[in-house]
């Protein structure tokens, strides 16, 4: 299987100086599926210049921002079903496949985050 959620902690510091005020928790939604095409070789099937793209943003993606536009999840945040991108891909392309596990937000201390995943 090549779809999985990826969670990145952000800081206002270091790489991301200038960009963020605050900082918090992300998670991405990603497909990694891989096609082979014999004069390109290898490429990720749903990505951007792919002929199976979605250019309207709504079937599957490479990578897709959980709750994008939301901003930051933070410390006592639930990423749980119903968030938007926080499902699986159904064989029509939506994201309407529940994933099973919620994820909590922990404390943040000198530079860690904590979760937990709970499976549903």
């Amino acid at each position: 299987m090549t779809e999985y959620f990826l969670v990145d902690y952000v800081t206002p510091e270091g790489n991301y100086e200038g960009f963020f005020e605050e900082g918090g928790i992300r998670m991405y939604h990603i497909d990694a599926d891989m096609s082979e095409d014999k004069y390109a070789g290898n490429f990720f099937t749903y990505e951007g210049f792919s002929q199976f793209y979605d250019t309207s943003y709504q079937g599957k993606r490479v990578i897709r921002l959980v709750n994008d536009g939301a901003g930051f999840y933070h410390p006592n945040d639930v990423i749980e079903s119903g968030e938007p991108g926080f499902a699986w891909y159904a064989e029509d392309a939506t994201e309407t496949e529940e994933s099973g596990f919620s994820l909590t937000v922990g404390a943040i201390v000198d530079g860690k985050c904590e979760v937990t995943v709970d499976w549903n």
